[in-house]
């Protein structure tokens, strides 16, 4: 019962930050990036990389026109909502820049991508 309890609530955080980088790309990103967007590039140009890697590079180009200029944990609930975006798995705790550098795009997307050519 008591793990239950702690999946669920881990959940719940995993989701509210998605949700709340589901707003905030709405707000900054979405004037020039679309969700279809966001997922191909992620299934293509990020493949190998860390969650890490696309927080740090999010943070230091996004937005176009001022680069940095959202908190950290806005970029953070940015990121997640683009992880949730391509279908890559993350730990439900609450995401921090240290658990990004645990969260490899390439492997969680490679299982999906044979998963789904198995079916076929």
């Amino acid at each position: 019962m008591r793990v239950l309890l702690i999946a669920l609530c881990a959940s719940l955080v995993s989701g509210f930050a998605a949700a709340e980088g589901e707003q905030t790309f709405g707000a900054h990103c979405a004037r020039c990036h679309a969700p279809i967007e966001i997922k191909r590039r992620m299934l293509g140009d990020w493949l190998g990389r860390t969650a890490a890697d696309l927080f740090s590079t999010t943070k230091q180009t996004m937005p176009g026109e001022s680069p940095g200029s959202l908190s950290d944990d806005e970029y953070l609930a940015v990121v997640a909502y683009m992880l949730d975006l391509a279908g890559v798995n993350r730990p439900g705790d609450a995401l921090s820049t240290t658990a990004l550098t645990r969260i490899s795009i390439i492997a969680q997307v490679r299982d999906e991508y044979q998963v789904s050519q198995r079916r076929i």
